[in-house]
């Protein structure tokens, strides 16, 4: 097994972190409303940007891939099959005798990976693909890959942001992910002649703030005086994108090694599965909600955090058990 950098395993980790917490804002207690700005301004703010600043952590998923760049292997897609499959027995077999009338033929569902989980198809696209996209960034110049980028993503800022056209999806697609892939190979295999290993860390982190205030502000104010939400639900948004990358670079600037974070990380993608799945997410929304109807605004930011780092642990331990099944199995693969 390759050695895995440890400052980039940190990055999986916050961003899975960052994962688990939007799903206790927009997706589980709705988008702020108008009458939420105006009776508690602060923790309206506090929600949409929380939302804001968690926008990037699935953009950053597909960019630590495309930085390091992915070898499409049989291995790698039984892989990633076979986590997402164990986790779905392994929570259903410990939950069933505890859920007597869960309607099972909706649990049949789960099987067809796309009905819960959009991102294992996107990913699987960018997958299929990646040799062709590894291939055009080995051999071709850095002008003309530049000029493919900035096509690509004046199309998605367009028809993927603005537009929301199906095949983009506001980032939720394969060829989404395949666009920002290429640019982490690029920034990768540039990174000396781009000038990004001369750049300190906080200009990256400030980079990162400032992409996600400036459309929380925006936001804010709109919904207030307009009523109007802004596109800001999207991964193909230019601010998200930019924080993604900024987030990426900075993380790519510390250097150490660590045994324990490493661990961790081989188990971030499992908080994302186990909690959407579709016996879990139930309880997850209906339980987020009763905390939020309790508490509200800005402290529930803070009470999810911590439920966020207490479900990741749990997960990480539930996951050990799909780890020692793989390592049995990919014996014989």
């Amino acid at each position: 097994m390759k050695d895995r950098l440890s400052n980039m395993e940190l990055l999986r980790i916050v961003a899975m972190f960052l994962v688990l917490l939007l799903h206790c804002n927009y997706s589980v207690i709705g988008p702020v409303s108008q009458s939420d700005v105006i009776s508690d301004s602060m923790g309206a703010f506090t929600r949409i940007l929380t939302e804001q600043l968690c926008l990037c952590c699935v953009n950053i998923f597909v960019l630590i891939s495309g930085w390091f760049g992915i070898k499409f292997t049989f291995k790698g897609v039984c892989s990633l099959l076979f986590q997402v499959l164990a986790l779905v027995v392994v929570v259903c077999v410990a939950l069933i005798p505890f859920s007597p009338n869960i309607p099972y033929k909706d649990l049949f569902k789960v099987f067809y990976i796309g009905s819960y989980y959009w991102f294992i198809p996107s990913y699987l696209i960018l997958f299929v693909f990646s040799s062709v996209l590894n291939a055009f960034v080995e051999n071709t110049d850095r002008a003309l890959i530049k000029r493919v980028l900035l096509g690509f993503f004046v199309l998605e800022f367009a028809l993927g942001w603005l537009f929301d056209w199906e095949h983009f999806g506001l980032g939720y697609s394969g060829i989404s992910f395949m666009g920002l892939y290429l640019m982490a190979r690029f920034l990768n295999k540039f990174k000396d002649e781009l000038f990004i290993t001369t750049k300190c860390k906080s200009w990256y982190l400030g980079v990162y703030l400032l992409c996600s205030i400036i459309p929380a502000t925006i936001t804010f104010y709109a919904i207030r005086y307009m009523n109007y939400g802004f596109n800001q639900l999207s991964y193909a948004s230019p601010f998200v994108i930019g924080a993604s990358v900024s987030m990426l670079l900075l993380f790519s600037k510390f250097e150490f090694e660590s045994k324990f974070v490493n661990w961790i990380a081989a188990s971030a993608f499992s908080m994302y599965l186990i909690q959407l799945h579709p016996m879990i997410w139930p309880i997850w929304t209906s339980s987020m909600n009763d905390l939020y109807k309790f508490i509200g605004g800005g402290k529930y930011i803070i009470f999810s955090m911590l439920v966020c780092v207490a479900f990741g642990v749990t997960c990480v331990l539930i996951d050990q058990i799909r780890i020692k099944m793989w390592n049995i199995i990919k014996i014989k693969i």
